[in-house]
């Protein structure tokens, strides 16, 4: 059952992905925190659920020195090492029987970019998924990855 977390912008859907983790006790993936640098949205890092470890996935504006781009998109510079850790949280996810997690899935995936290999993979599992997925994206989604079996929150 693919259980899909919608909403706007700005509107909750990372918070209540989050509850639902810890009202069910059980499970792991990660969540997207939004990073701000003095009052000023600067990009987001994902945050794993069972540990709280956490890795910056997109930026905008100037980027570190250090920086390893796997996308772009708009004015946002998504992060490879982001990217691998996302992987990483999942894999180890995929031969247990526990829910998995995965904030979010939109415009990137849409354009077989962000986590869409890793969403496909998920998908062919027919495990519990619990997914962020902005409202404007949602029926695209549905269509795009053929999915039947799912329930909007």
């Amino acid at each position: 059952m693919i259980n899909i977390i919608t909403g706007s912008v700005n509107s909750g859907k990372s918070t209540k992905l989050v509850n639902i983790y810890k009202n069910l006790g059980k499970g792991d993936g990660f969540f997207n925190k939004k990073i701000y640098n003095e009052n000023f949205y600067i990009g987001q890092k994902i945050v794993r659920l069972s540990s709280g470890e956490s890795v910056i996935w997109s930026l905008k504006g100037k980027l570190p020195n250090c920086w390893q781009e796997e996308y772009s998109y708009e004015t946002y510079s998504f992060s490879r090492a982001a990217l691998k850790f996302a992987e990483q949280i999942i894999n180890s996810l995929l031969a247990s029987e526990e829910p998995i997690f995965i904030d979010g899935i939109g415009p990137l995936e849409l354009q077989n970019k962000g986590f869409h290999k890793l969403f496909q993979r998920c998908l062919t599992l027919n495990k519990e998924l619990y997914v962020v997925i902005r409202k404007s994206c949602v029926k695209m989604i549905i269509c795009k990855y053929n999915i039947k079996d799912y329930k909007i929150i």
